[in-house]
């Protein structure tokens, strides 16, 4: 039956997946309460299409607060496989953009091997010891790329979420600038320590070489983590995907024009790869200042200690991708003693392997936007919580069998 526009109005405020339920949230269609309806609803953050809009508003009759019951049990007139269907389509409508994202740079990377490989194996080899000693050093700010997700998604105020994200932009750009201050500094040492003083002295030369035109959009390659975590706060997935497209093909295209118009060689290659990701954080922090998300003001004031805490304390998320990545530099140590070749064919089928295994983070990405928004929600529900957890589980048991197979 249908509603008012009142009515629907009221019920709104309970319905909004991405924002929370003090924000002025409005319809933009009239809807009827049917299963099968998709109920459009716009707040200060942007517009999002909400399925089976009944579940929430026939609750909300009854509670008056949330979609769910008291006790976080499934309400009763949704059943386990409805309940399981609409947190699929949410995991997915989430998942499924950040896993193109992440299986494109992969491939695009492995389009870049393939540039630099029609060099010679020496070059290719090069490069693949310069990108696990880049890898390694960014990890260290991978907690860049998550710790502001449950940030944005708490926060209700639209002037304060933007101080939040100023200062993490700043924050990045601060690392950034630090971490290629140093590579330009310890080049010629880092890549030493890791391929070793007996290596191909031509491998080490265009390592060197890579590292350092690479190390310039270091601070720009931090901030982009920065705002893809902020639209992950959002539950919004596709717009990171858009940008990367257009990096990467912009990498594409340009590598194409330095490798092999130019003639540039290794420094070609990675002035391309460095152009693509500014490319890409200028994308990101414009669409954050389109989406109200960001006030450029705010990018010109001291941030405050709360802000900058808060940004540091999931430093320690750093750990895994630093243990994941060291066994990848152990790896790529000893493929470089073994000779040019060997190195330049563990490269490729590096690249290969993390085209599939990434991949699997797009579960992960789900999970800190799922439930950063059901723990951020003005009645926290850590009922409700644990069963998305692990029906998470279950997804990503699932996906990684099938890929190991």
């Amino acid at each position: 039956m249908c509603v008012d526009q009142k009515d629907i109005e009221r019920r709104i405020l309970f319905v909004s997946c991405f924002s929370s339920r003090n924000q002025a949230s409005q319809v933009l269609t009239k809807t009827c309460l049917s299963g099968n309806t998709t109920l459009v609803v716009r707040s200060q953050v942007g517009t999002r299409r909400i399925r089976h809009p009944a579940v929430f508003c026939s609750l909300s009759e009854r509670t008056g607060s949330d979609s769910r019951n008291g006790d976080g049990a499934i309400p009763r007139h949704e059943d386990a496989k409805s309940w399981r269907r609409r947190i699929d389509s949410d995991i997915g409508s989430i998942a499924l953009p950040a896993f193109a994202t992440m299986t494109i740079d992969p491939i695009m990377s492995v389009v870049d091997s393939a540039f630099v490989g029609r060099l010679g194996s020496a070059q290719l080899g090069g490069v693949g010891v310069a990108s696990t000693v880049f890898r390694v050093l960014f990890s260290l700010f991978t907690f860049l790329n998550t710790s502001l997700t449950p940030i944005v998604a708490r926060q209700p105020n639209a002037s304060e979420r933007s101080k939040s994200i100023a200062a993490s932009l700043q924050v990045a750009f601060v690392a950034g600038s630090l971490v290629t201050f140093f590579l330009h500094s310890f080049a010629p040492q880092l890549i030493a320590a890791l391929a070793g003083r007996q290596s191909d002295p031509e491998l080490l030369i265009h390592a060197i070489s890579y590292i350092r035109w690479r190390s310039f959009a270091g601070p720009i390659l931090l901030m982009s983590f920065v705002s893809t975590s902020a639209f992950r706060g959002i539950q919004d997935t596709k717009t990171p995907l858009r940008t990367a497209l257009i990096a990467n093909f912009t990498n594409l295209f340009l590598d194409f024009v330095f490798v092999v118009l130019f003639k540039t060689g290794v420094p070609g290659a990675a002035a391309a790869t460095a152009a693509s990701q500014i490319v890409s954080a200028v994308l990101l922090v414009f669409f954050l200042w389109k989406r109200k998300l960001l006030q450029v003001p705010h990018l010109f004031h001291r941030p405050s200690k709360a802000n900058v805490s808060g940004i540091l304390n999931g430093a320690l998320l750093s750990i895994r991708s630093i243990s994941i990545l060291s066994t990848f530099t152990y790896a790529s140590g000893l493929a470089s003693r073994l000779g040019t070749s060997a190195m330049a064919a563990h490269e490729v089928v590096r690249q290969v392997w993390l085209l599939f295994a990434v991949s699997l983070d797009s579960i992960a990405v789900a999970a800190t936007s799922i439930l950063s928004r059901e723990v951020a929600a003005d009645s926290p529900n850590m009922k409700e919580a644990r069963k998305i957890s692990k029906r998470l589980v279950q997804l990503g048991v699932g996906f990684g069998l099938c890929l190991g197979i």
